[in-house]
């Protein structure tokens, strides 16, 4: 029983270290991106 708890907490930890990782290169990427991608967007919401 406590076997499986404390390797669930191990995954629990892993993917909170990959949404995060994940969110942090999203950011980078819209960053990078936002300026081309912010033009075309303001386009397609003013017409």
């Amino acid at each position: 029983m406590m076997e499986s708890s404390y390797r669930n907490e191990k995954h629990r930890c892993l993917v909170k270290k990959v949404v995060v990782l994940r969110a942090m290169l999203k950011k980078s990427v819209i960053g990078s991106c936002s300026a081309s991608w912010g033009v075309g967007i303001n386009r397609l919401i003013g017409e």
